[in-house]
């Protein structure tokens, strides 16, 4: 009778948290006792309990989690007077420490969501370490988000076909390379973006032409360090005849390539980058006088509009560099930033004027000096989305 009163005295006071997780690591459920456990632990009673941080120690080390078992079991050693209990919490930490080393698995970037595949890396593992790799491949037959912290023994293995070495007592980082993280995955590394604004151009070449709305496109994916996309910069440009009545706008695209950077400052990233595109620009102007043969000859823009002016588009090939400042979570960010590009192109070597300030129409031109060269720069507020 005295043994069943004891017996319910004890389960009395027993939180019913720590009732529960003992219940959960024995249905092999781990990480739901652990949870009940660190609830405990918040308390004054649950901060030095053997029994709470010794069950914790259990479920973590369920959880491949060799670091946290270590931990709390040493500090579980620390709470009890009883010997066999001091020395069932050392062993299990000493046992970790000797044999186990942790390892933290990072991607290209942090919240990724993969599927993760440990071996070892050469040969047939012992016996100890195959029971190691089954337990793990057991928990990691669902995909996980990362970054995940693992315990293994010490030896040389593969994540993802990445080599690791782990060391006993001792942490190490593996970050896996975008190409070893799955096609399907490495769509999360996708970022797309969206910047608007306002630019203009400068140069001989631009004396006739007006600042313009701009919208650039681009989608890019991380190469390294670095990360390398296709971009698109849709404007719209004015451009002035010479003649109120031809005055007018016009819209042009230019899609490339663009390779980034970034360097993080606190809150804020700084982002340069390179900026390769071709596409036509409208409104270019040539002044012209009138041959002999009735034809106009053409050159560059002139101070003094001579006897005709004409205006034509050219493609042009444009390089130069941008640098935003960007601010935000790691999948939306928003930012302000600058580019600067500058454009060589040729113009046609002839055309057929089909509306002049005289009225006259299909007047044959040619140009005599062909290249021309520009410098476009933009503001422009920026946001932007990874996948």
């Amino acid at each position: 009778m005295l043994l069943l009163l004891l017996a319910w005295a004890a389960h009395a006071t027993t939180p019913p948290e720590v009732a529960r997780a003992r219940g959960y690591l024995e249905q092999g459920w781990p990480e739901d006792a652990l949870t009940e456990l660190q609830a405990v632990m918040q308390t004054p009673e649950g901060a030095e309990s053997y029994e709470v941080h010794w069950l914790a120690a259990r479920a973590a080390w369920q959880l491949s989690d060799a670091g946290a078992a270590a931990e709390l079991a040493r500090r579980a050693a620390h709470l009890t007077d009883d010997p066999a209990l001091r020395q069932q919490a050392e062993r299990l930490a000493s046992s970790v420490e000797r044999h186990y080393g942790m390892v933290t698995v990072e991607g290209p970037r942090a919240e990724l969501v993969t599927r993760l595949v440990v071996a070892w890396a050469a040969g047939t593992p012992a016996p100890q370490i195959r029971r190691e790799l089954d337990r793990v491949s057991t928990d990691l037959q669902d995909p996980v988000t990362l970054p995940v912290h693992l315990s293994l023994p010490r030896g040389d293995y593969t994540v993802n076909e990445t080599p690791l070495t782990v060391s006993a007592d001792a942490w190490v980082t593996v970050r896996l390379p975008a190409e070893a993280v799955g096609r399907a995955t490495a769509l999360q590394l996708t970022r797309m973006e969206m910047a608007a604004g306002f630019g203009t151009f400068v140069g001989a070449w631009a004396d006739n032409l007006g600042p313009g709305p701009r919208l650039n496109l681009a989608v890019d994916r991380p190469i390294g360090a670095l990360r390398l996309g296709a971009t698109v910069q849709l404007g719209d440009v004015g451009y002035l005849a010479g003649d109120p009545r031809l005055d007018g706008r016009a819209g042009w695209a230019t899609p490339g390539l663009r390779v980034t950077r970034a360097w993080s400052l606190g809150p804020l990233a700084v982002r340069p980058g390179v900026v390769l595109r071709t596409g036509r620009v409208p409104g270019l102007a040539v002044d012209c006088v009138r041959g002999a043969d009735g034809a106009y000859t053409c050159a560059g823009p002139s101070v003094d509009p001579q006897e005709l002016r004409i205006l034509t588009s050219a493609r042009a090939l444009w390089a130069g560099g941008e640098v935003l400042a960007e601010t935000g979570g790691r999948r939306v960010r928003t930012g302000l930033g600058l580019e600067v590009t500058g454009g060589l192109g040729r113009l046609p070597a002839s055309g057929v004027a089909t509306q002049t300030q005289s009225g006259q129409a299909h007047l044959q031109w040619r140009v005599i000096d062909r290249g021309f060269s520009l410098v476009s720069g933009a503001v422009l507020a920026e946001v932007s989305l990874t996948l």
